[in-house]
């Protein structure tokens, strides 16, 4: 396989798992703030949801590396800095979009350590809420939507 083929496919794999990542994030947040506003119980299955939301943003952030190392524009980057940096597109994708998720990544990482150490079943809903929809803000602003949908 071909480089340029093997970049495309990763790509494509990278699109469709970001669809995994933003459904699951939705639902995550959308059943924090239902368990916070109605007092329920923070239960296995809350957990179990936040961890498939914990584990496809850190599947999304392994998949994005390999893309990262295997990108044409990085490979440009790493001929010559200035040119990429001058280029809006460019250092859209060698720099902010990867810094931007990494910090998102951080984001749900930190919200399902901090839920773990929550003192009440309201606090844990709480911080999920809070920390997963900072998250998903930052995801659904860099995402490259010119790219198209999958």
């Amino acid at each position: 396989m071909k480089s340029e083929e093997f970049y495309k496919n990763i790509l494509q794999v990278h699109s469709y798992l970001r669809w995994i990542l933003l459904i699951t994030l939705i639902w995550l947040i959308i059943d924090a703030l239902k368990g916070y506003f109605t007092n329920k119980t923070f239960e296995n299955k809350n957990d179990k949801l936040n961890l498939v939301v914990f584990i496809a943003a850190h599947l999304q952030f392994l998949v994005g590396l390999i893309l990262y190392f295997i990108s044409p524009s990085v490979k440009l980057w790493l001929m010559s800095i200035s040119k990429v940096m001058k280029n809006p597109e460019q250092r859209f994708y060698v720099v902010e979009h990867g810094l931007a998720m990494v910090i998102a990544i951080a984001l749900i990482t930190i919200g399902r350590i901090v839920m773990k150490k929550a003192p009440s079943d309201k606090a844990k809903f709480a911080r999920l809420a809070v920390y997963n929809t900072l998250a998903l803000l930052i995801i659904l602003w860099m995402i490259p939507w010119s790219r198209g949908l999958f």
